[in-house]
């Protein structure tokens, strides 16, 4: 970009517009990313969790003859992480169009400036310009994956302070307080208050 400022001055006008356009699709890049990456973690995590119960509880799974049943639940848990897995490589090739489309807007306005002549510019200072310009988009694209997949490896970071520092703190194993008393129990029943019971 400054080779192509120094030898066409007027392109500086075209550059805060086309950096404005990038900050524009970048941000909206990385906040969809970042969304679709959580979603795919979410459904990845409910894979690998009926994964392991379903090795968990094999003979009782074929025993009661739900073979049918837990496939059935797999393939739609696995259809699930696919689609947050599609919607990445979706958003990944929309990412990489409006960059090439910023490049190549870039090169149809240095390629314009050097044609009508503008400027006094040789044909090899227009070929070293548009060759600079055309690898602006790859740059851009491995640039703005490599800070989207930072950001995107942070979430498990991000996941691991949550569980650390955030989740309600758990009653101590044992209160003192609540202990019955020593000639407990001094009848002879039970009963169920507020119960509520959860099976994996």
């Amino acid at each position: 970009m400054i080779l192509c400022i120094i030898y066409l001055p007027w392109f500086a006008i075209a550059v805060p517009f086309l950096v404005i356009m990038y900050i524009c699709i970048a941000n909206f890049y990385q906040a969809s990313s970042r969304e679709i990456k959580r979603l795919d973690s979410i459904q990845r995590s409910a894979v690998y969790a009926h994964f392991n119960e379903t090795l968990g509880g094999m003979d009782t799974i074929k025993a009661y003859k739900a073979v049918n049943r837990f496939l059935n639940s797999s393939d739609s848990l696995i259809d699930n992480m696919n689609e947050a897995c599609y919607v990445t490589i979706c958003n990944q090739r929309w990412f990489s169009i409006n960059l090439d489309l910023i490049a190549a807007s870039i090169c149809l306005i240095i390629a314009l400036l050097c044609c009508f002549r503008v400027f006094a510019i040789g044909p090899a200072a227009t070929g070293l310009l548009l060759t600079y310009v055309l690898t602006i988009a790859g740059l851009l694209s491995l640039m703005m994956r490599a800070l989207t997949q930072i950001e995107m490896n942070m979430n498990s970071v991000e996941r691991l302070e949550y569980y650390a520092m955030e989740l309600p703190q758990e009653a101590a194993y044992r209160i003192p307080e609540n202990d019955p008393a020593p000639d407990w129990p001094t009848q002879g029943q039970i009963s169920f208050n507020n119960v509520s019971l959860n099976q994996r």
